[in-house]
């Protein structure tokens, strides 16, 4: 309880081979699920980003899905992946502290 999403995918890491890990808490947007497959995780689950939307209609939480899906389907172009496999654990995404970023 408490420990950030992406440090806890972090810390997982001697396991991925063991299980398939679900990250969830704290995810909003389909950033937010690339950067989790990035760092391990086979599932990404949300509830928040749908609470507002619920409450209007069927229609609005599946434009709130789509927005996500279109983020999540931008995000693998723009780091010039084409499946999720390329994304899934792929160490070469990750930028390390300190790292220059020019």
């Amino acid at each position: 309880m408490g420990i950030p999403t992406p440090l806890a995918l972090r810390l997982a890491e001697p396991y991925q081979q063991q299980a398939d890990f679900i990250a969830s808490g704290g995810l909003r947007d389909g950033i937010d699920m690339i950067k989790s497959v990035i760092l391990g995780a086979s599932i990404c689950g949300m509830a928040t980003p749908f609470l507002k939307p619920a409450m209007e209609s069927a229609d609005a939480v599946v434009q709130v899905i789509e927005q996500i899906r279109r983020e999540f389907t931008t995000a693998m172009f723009l780091l010039g992946m084409s499946d999720i496999n390329s994304v899934y654990m792929n160490r070469a995404l990750i930028l390390s502290e300190g790292e220059d970023r020019n």
